[in-house]
């Protein structure tokens, strides 16, 4: 298996597809990549931001392949900066309550539910067959439930005041290598407009205590009576959803975070990777202003803006060198890490102190925060990253012809779509570059 920045380094624009407005000056962003690329190849892996929950080459896909498709420019873009911020709330700051940004949508003939963010994309489709044995994907759509309604199609005819909750527990994730530091509840409520208001709640309660909340939520205790293997334990759990009315939503998000505490029986949510409690009353705080948790601060948004700068000058020279643009993403993430973590954290304009900014030091960090190691980021309900994952490459498969993240360990790299194994060693990195 080759990394993929051996092969397909340039992306060329379709002849009929609108450019974008571009930027002939060149940016700040630009001239630092550059330099970073004279270095030479012992520099620019870095960048690539290996084994964090942030998968620079797919952002890069994501963002190219949108607008070859004739997505508009800058809802091409916003996705990036929706992924940059959610990375940021939910890795880098370590929040208890991150949001869940869902609209509803006219598909053809039917309602359904998008993913805001997501250039129209439907929620289901966001969300890995994967993932559980795809219990998860299943609970949205309700397929396979014994008939049960899915959670898209009760929060889209459920009246105001209707509320779904789903709980998932930590460890077993369906991904090989890759197990989940903490349980995460989403829940997600219908507003009196008819909008949707959703939030996941981080903290350690454990599988134990995932079966507890539920029934505290209103499912029966016998439904978790018979013993199962951990796995189908967890799989029950999530497919034992709860579906509210108004008059069973006995106070909404705040609610949820009510019970997840009491059963914690403390306000510790969990314990950071700083070895910083994190407290529930974060999550109660963060409901007085919830949009601050996807509205992109002033700092973000200037270390977004030069990324973005450096975007249309790559289009302006007629062909996306798509490793300049690699190398820009992930200088602008360590660098809003270096802002929350590091040696700039007191920084208040947008631009880092270069004398003190050290991205190998500050991309050990992220790699530390639980939940980054292992650098497989999954399509989730929302995104989530497991810990003790396996060392990661990002290429293609020699046998399938797939981009995957491919898992190496015991002496050999295995393809997780199509389940097949090479041989390897550290020197393959050296004559596959």
């Amino acid at each position: 298996m080759r990394p993929e920045s051996s092969h397909q380094l340039y992306y060329h624009e379709p002849e009929t597809q609108r450019k974008p407005e571009t930027n002939a000056v060149v940016p700040e962003l630009s001239t630092e990549v550059a330099r970073i690329r004279r270095k030479g190849t012992r520099e620019e892996p870095l960048y690539l931001l290996p084994d964090t929950g942030f998968n620079v080459p797919k952002q890069i896909d994501l963002l190219l392949s949108n607008i070859a498709n004739g997505l508009p420019f800058e809802d091409s873009f916003e996705q990036v900066e929706q992924d940059v911020q959610g990375f940021k709330v939910e890795y880098l700051m370590e929040g208890v309550l991150f949001p869940i940004v869902l609209n509803r949508a006219r598909v053809g003939a039917e309602d359904r539910i998008q993913a805001t963010y997501y250039g129209g994309k439907l929620w289901a489709d966001a969300v890995s067959e994967q993932e559980r044995d795809g219990v998860i994907k299943r609970a949205i759509t309700g397929d396979g439930l014994n008939g049960k309604v899915g959670i898209e199609e009760h929060l889209l005819n459920a009246p105001p005041g209707s509320m779904a909750v789903l709980t998932s527990p930590p460890e077993w994730s369906g991904y090989p290598g890759i197990k989940y530091p903490d349980t995460q509840v989403y829940a997600i409520e219908v507003l009196p407009d008819g909008r949707l208001c959703g939030f996941a709640i981080k903290s350690n309660i454990n599988i134990d205590q995932n079966e507890e909340l539920a029934i505290r939520l209103g499912l029966q205790s016998s439904v978790f009576e018979e013993e199962l293997s951990e796995n189908e334990r967890i799989k029950r759990i999530i497919n034992n959803y709860i579906l509210l009315n108004p008059s069973e939503n006995r106070g909404g998000i705040k609610w949820a975070i009510d019970e997840v505490k009491d059963i914690k029986g403390s306000d510790v949510a969990f314990v950071d990777s700083k070895g910083r409690q994190r407290m529930f009353s974060e999550a109660y705080e963060a409901l007085k202003d919830p949009e601050s948790l996807w509205t992109l601060d002033d700092f973000t948004r200037a270390l977004i803006g030069r990324f973005k700068d450096q975007v249309l000058y790559e289009f302006s020279k007629g062909k996306i060198d798509r490793r300049n643009l690699e190398i820009g993403l992930g200088r602008v993430v360590l660098e809003l890490a270096d802002r929350i973590r590091g040696k700039n954290q007191k920084v208040t304009t947008g631009q880092i102190d270069r004398t003190s900014f050290d991205p190998r030091a500050i991309l050990a960090d992220v790699q530390s925060i639980p939940g980054c190691a292992g650098g497989c980021k999954v399509n989730s309900l929302t995104p989530r990253t497991g810990i003790e994952g396996k060392r990661i490459l990002y290429c293609t498969c020699p046998f399938c012809g797939k981009a995957v993240e491919a898992i190496i360990e015991g002496g050999t790299i295995s393809c997780p779509k199509c389940q097949k194994s090479a041989p390897w060693s550290d020197e393959s990195t050296a004559q596959a570059a």
